[in-house]
């Protein structure tokens, strides 16, 4: 059965409601920014206007946040004085003729709480479109973003109105909401947004690139080489396609044991021109290594407005083996097709794997081209959990974890491996869970963790046994908690694929030690694999520095290390507070009595002048 659905304005943010799960389909966490592509298209129209910072007295820079911060113009392309100096210097090709930049993380005193940096770069003149009834804004940028608003605003009538196009928005202050891109952009990224329907055959236009940190502890945002051009009359668009095994995620590899009989193959075509398409096409076929097609199916929609976007999936039966397949698409219309100008912008290839032991939704290793982020652990952070989701069809045995590390992860850093049911996030309502206590209702752990090797980090890989655990037909998260090695510049980071957009909820973030601990969704995939084989190479973790015994125990348990030293016993909750602390000179047997807290999971950390070691201890 085909799926059609067509939207105005190529608008689409996915929920991140767990109880909507069994509702949606592809088309429903396709994730787009506001009337902008994920596809550059190919515009080769001369400006009708342009603006590359060389002249600083052409835009106007204002604030009206508390911190007093403006954007600057700067011709130094690592401008940052912080952290955020490893994504620039910012790769602009006019970055000598000056660019605009809002330096939040860098402002004097910027703290969470400490006021609000509010920031307006505005055009000084109104710019005349009267003769140009479609046009588009395209400008380069660089970002990182962790809560602050930023986007671009466009007035018609010189300032007294405005209309908002978003490109990072934490929902006031609700990011479980999920995020709408990534958190780093590209360097540079290169934005097209279609803002015929503000501007378009107006006299008296200004742009506007507005930021907010909402009184958060933001990053900062680059722009540079604005232009205003003419749309083309039609160019349709291929944002994406897939044929995958389940309607709310695409896994890079899928273990042969839980493939469907069929799979749901789809795309996303948005008409970038001005002029309405007529008789859309989208071809998509899944060829094996030998390019011999081993399924396709054409999909048509009849007509399709300026400025939208449609959806198109039908189920198709297809029996695959072990192997790297490719999902090949094809878009186009009657006034678009192959062999136009135009037509470069309507494909789109991807990788996908049938295994036989390995079930991951990132396809790194497996896609040709493969973004990637990360996020962990630090000093600062230590405790945090990253989760990613997994339906399982049929019934199967797991052995453990394979976990993707960055490579400036710190050897002797710790990760504690578990798998969850997907129904222990979820609240009454059937709504995303926040409270901690909930990861305490594990399946399986490898309670004594594992311990990160220079080894694990020159091949960007952990592999975490886990007691061998059945899993039911059912979706269950796959989880990482993450320690450092304990010293100050140590870390631990997961990878992240942003290759492919999935459903928010595919991938969650729990930040441990926030003023608020909370689950935070992530709508790309966190590089926590499920093994379905127990000959892979894993073994248990034995090298602790100490024991806890009885785990789990009633609140009453002994702390044993034979080697003497001086030591630092801390038994920290979830939330990261130190729950009692005690030195002790010498071997350890310490019997601790914490049978006052609560039930739950709790953290044993021994340290010395050189060496750390964290153990979990739970708590009936």
């Amino acid at each position: 059965m085909k799926k059609i659905q067509l939207l105005t304005g190529a608008l689409l943010i996915a929920s991140s409601v767990f109880a909507q799960k069994a509702e949606l389909s592809k088309k429903d966490f396709v994730q787009e920014k506001r009337k902008t592509v994920k596809i550059l298209p190919t515009v080769k129209a001369d400006p009708i206007w342009s603006d590359n910072f060389s002249d600083a007295s052409t835009w106007e820079l204002t604030n009206t946040g508390a911190e007093n911060v403006s954007w600057t113009i700067e011709t130094d392309g690592n401008a940052m004085p912080n952290a955020a100096a490893e994504l620039f210097p910012f790769a602009s090709n006019s970055l000598s003729n000056g660019y605009a930049l809002v330096n939040s993380d860098g402002a004097p005193g910027n703290a969470d709480g400490n006021g609000a940096i509010v920031s307006q770069l505005t055009t000084v003149s109104t710019i005349d479109l009267s003769a140009h009834p479609s046009v588009i804004l395209k400008f380069n940028h660089n970002y990182r973003w962790w809560h602050e608003d930023r986007g671009v605003r466009v007035s018609s009538d010189n300032g007294s109105t405005w209309t908002d196009f978003a490109l990072t928005s934490d929902n006031g202050g609700v990011i479980p909401n999920g995020y709408p891109n990534a958190q780093n952009s590209e360097n540079p990224q290169i934005e097209i947004i279609n803002i015929s329907a503000v501007a378009g055959g107006q006299s008296d236009v200004l742009i506007q690139f507005y930021y907010n940190d909402n009184d958060f502890w933001g990053w900062y945002w680059a722009v540079d080489d604005v232009e205003i051009l003419e749309l083309p009359d039609n160019d349709i668009i291929l944002n994406s396609a897939w044929a995958s095994n389940i309607d709310l995620s695409e896994y890079g590899r899928t273990p042969f044991s839980q493939l469907s009989e069929s799979l749901i193959f789809g795309g996303d075509v948005y008409n970038f021109g001005a002029a309405t398409q007529t008789n859309i096409e989208l071809n998509i076929s899944i060829n094996n290594a030998s390019d011999e097609v081993q399924g396709s199916t054409s999909l048509t929609v009849a007509s399709l407005m300026n400025d939208s976007t449609v959806f198109l999936e039908e189920a198709v039966a297809i029996d695959l083996i072990k192997g790297v397949y490719t999902i090949n698409a094809q878009a186009s219309s009657d006034e678009d097709q192959e062999g136009g100008e135009l037509f470069t912008d309507n494909s789109y290839s991807r990788k996908l794997e049938i295994t036989d032991d390995v079930y991951s939704l990132d396809g790194i290793g497996v896609y040709d081209e493969t973004t990637l982020s990360s996020f962990g652990a630090t000093d600062e952070s230590e405790g945090n959990i990253l989760f990613t989701r997994y339906e399982i069809r049929e019934e199967t045995i797991i052995y453990g974890l394979q976990i993707g590390i960055s490579s400036n992860s710190t050897v002797g850093s710790q990760i504690f491996p578990f798998l969850l049911e997907e129904s222990v996030f979820l609240d009454a309502e059937g709504a995303l869970n926040q409270a901690a206590d909930v990861f305490s209702d594990r399946i399986a752990e490898n309670s004594d963790g594992v311990i990160v090797t220079q080894s694990d980090i020159d091949d960007n890989i952990v592999n975490a046994a886990l007691v061998a655990t059945v899993l039911a037909p059912g979706t269950y998260y796959a989880g990482a908690e993450l320690f450092t090695a304990g010293g100050e510049d140590d870390g631990i980071y997961i990878l992240d694929d942003e290759t492919v957009w999935q459903t928010p909820t595919a991938s969650l973030y729990f930040s441990a030690n926030a003023t608020t601990p909370e689950v935070y969704t992530n709508g790309t995939a966190i590089a926590i694999r499920l093994l379905l084989d127990d000959n892979i190479g894993l073994e248990e973790a034995s090298n602790a520095l100490f024991s806890v015994s009885p785990n789990p125990s009633n609140g009453v348990f002994t702390v044993t290390a034979n080697e003497k030293d001086n030591y630092t016993l801390e038994v920290i909750n979830v939330l990261g507070e130190i729950v009692t602390s005690k030195f002790i000179a010498g071997s350890i047997n310490e019997t601790i009595n914490v049978s006052n807290l609560n039930a739950g999971i709790y953290l044993v950390k021994v340290s010395t002048a050189t060496s750390q070691n964290v153990q979990r201890v739970v708590i009936k």
